[in-house]
């Protein structure tokens, strides 16, 4: 979610969103970039050397031409509708 907050004039998709409790991005794989846990091997689509990196987080390019629909999006989803207490 955090990495939205990082590339808001990006569009982001996330391939583990945290769904129905923070908003988050649209579930996806296609996009531009991709962020990964520094301890996190270097994805397998990712291509050249990393573009950003420090203790927490690497920023990879993607190659281009991944299968599946691009669902990136710049704005987030929120799946809550109602808040009981």
């Amino acid at each position: 979610m955090w990495s939205w907050y990082l590339l808001p004039r990006h569009r982001v998709s996330a391939s583990d969103p945290l769904v129905a409790f923070f908003p988050h991005p649209p579930f996806g794989r296609r996009a531009d970039l991709v962020l990964t846990l520094a301890e996190q091997s270097r994805p397998r689509d990712a291509t050249g050397p990393p573009l950003r990196a420090n203790g927490q987080v690497v920023l990879y390019r993607l190659r281009r031409g991944l299968p599946g629909p691009d669902r990136s999006s710049r704005a987030l989803i929120f799946d809550v509708t109602r808040i009981t207490y």
